[in-house]
């Protein structure tokens, strides 16, 4: 049973097909999926969300002037 709720996309706005969950290490990021079209061709396009779990970083970053 397919589902026709429209899903939008947070970051651009756009329709997308599914999240996709990436596991790099110990840490977990997630990405939307869209499918198009494109001179009749296929194409798959993302779009980054986030990870999981944001972890803070106590590093402070000098910039000499």
């Amino acid at each position: 049973m397919a589902s026709s709720v429209l899903r939008i996309c947070p970051r651009c706005g756009l329709p997308y097909s599914y999240i996709e969950r990436r596991i790099v290490g110990d840490l977990v990021y997630y990405y939307t999926v869209h499918y198009g079209r494109v001179n009749g061709k296929r194409v798959i396009s993302k779009c980054y969300l986030g990870p999981r779990i944001y972890e803070y970083s106590p590093r402070c970053i000098v910039v000499k002037a």
